[in-house]
């Protein structure tokens, strides 16, 4: 899942529906007969249980919803269990889902999980991220539930919209090589080989299958020489960038085609790309350059992407994510530039 700040539901009542449509989208059970019904509010007593039905190979099973802010507390888990235990009228079940606003907590999953040899049944959880990224499946439930988020699909043609998406995925990427090969180390194979991959991959999309084959065997042999001659690493740099010079003027370049989209699409992906090599430097480099830059630098570069995107709007994200800590963190170990990245790519994979 991309990190989105998801805002929560207002209610209990909310969450429950969004759970609803959230595992009919997973199990693909819209339009079935043999869909999760309400069990819940106005429908009788709970006694343990919110939704009960099947899932998509036909298993019944049950949802507890739980709204939550902090952690689940293990005795109403307990409590839930004990009550749906004791129905007579329910045939016996594959599973109980907790569906929960809640922060994950290993420890209370794992006890949970030692409940299921009491009962006869998997104890499992459904968390808030996942049950916003079975509704991000579905353009329609993404719209009903975050209309702050979707992206209206007369932004652009879809011609251009589908081009968009992999001109900023070959761009962040083809950047964020640089990083790789200048700090890289012969004991990174495997990491540049999966970025390499990654690139490849919306290169194939954006130019041609061709393309993406042949630059993916280029970049590789080069890294196996600029390790095998022991580069300094302004060295590595640049002979990746004569490389990536030479990709951009014979392929890419051509790629765009008086396609205005594609290339903002390419332009912002690359400046965003470049944002995240910067990672590298300290923390308090990268937070006053990056906050300087950002209110004006990034709204209007997605305003020329995405004209149809309010101003404002996009300033309330953008400042978000900085508020919110992402801007830098080693926990996560994730730059202000690919927070960026990962939030438009969702975005542009939603207008698709």
């Amino acid at each position: 899942m991309t990190i989105l700040n998801w805002p929560k539901p207002a209610n209990y009542q909310d969450f429950e529906r969004m759970v609803l449509d959230a595992l009919e989208v997973r199990w693909e059970l819209r339009g079935k007969l043999e869909k999760l019904n309400f069990e819940g509010p106005g429908t009788g007593p709970q006694e343990g249980i919110d939704l009960f039905g099947c899932d998509n190979k036909g298993r019944y099973t049950v949802v507890q919803v739980k709204k939550r802010e902090e952690v689940l507390i293990l005795r109403d888990i307990k409590e839930d269990l004990r009550k749906f235990a004791a129905r007579k009228d329910l045939p016996p079940i594959h599973c109980f889902y907790f569906a929960t606003t809640a922060k994950r907590n290993r420890k209370i999953q794992h006890r949970a999980w030692e409940f299921a040899a009491d009962y006869g049944f998997k104890v499992n959880f459904i968390y808030y991220d996942e049950i916003c990224g079975y509704l991000a499946e579905e353009p329609g439930l993404l719209r009903k539930y975050f209309p702050e988020l979707a992206i209206p699909t007369t932004a652009c043609n879809h011609a251009a919209i589908a081009s968009a998406l992999p001109a900023l995925q070959t761009a962040f990427r083809l950047t964020c090589l640089e990083s790789d090969f200048r700090f890289g180390r012969p004991q990174d194979q495997l990491l540049v080989q999966t970025s390499l991959k990654t690139m490849e991959t919306a290169l194939r999309r954006f130019v041609s299958s061709e393309v993406a084959e042949k630059s993916f065997k280029e970049a590789e042999q080069l890294w196996l020489k600029v390790n095998a001659e022991e580069m300094d690493e302004d060295s590595r740099a640049r002979e990746l960038g004569r490389w990536a010079t030479a990709l951009k003027a014979h392929y890419i370049d051509k790629a765009f085609d008086q396609n205005i989209v594609a290339e903002r699409s390419y332009e912002l992906g690359a400046w965003l790309g470049r944002l995240s090599v910067e990672y590298d430097r300290t923390e308090s480099e990268v937070y006053t350059n990056h906050r300087r830059r950002m209110s004006i630098k990034i709204v209007d570069r997605i305003r020329r992407l995405i004209p149809s995107m309010a101003e404002g709007e996009i300033l309330e994200w953008v400042m978000g994510s900085v508020s919110g800590g992402f801007i830098y963190s080693f926990e996560s170990d994730m730059d202000f530039g690919e927070v960026i990245y990962l939030n438009l790519e969702s975005k542009l994979l939603w207008m698709n």
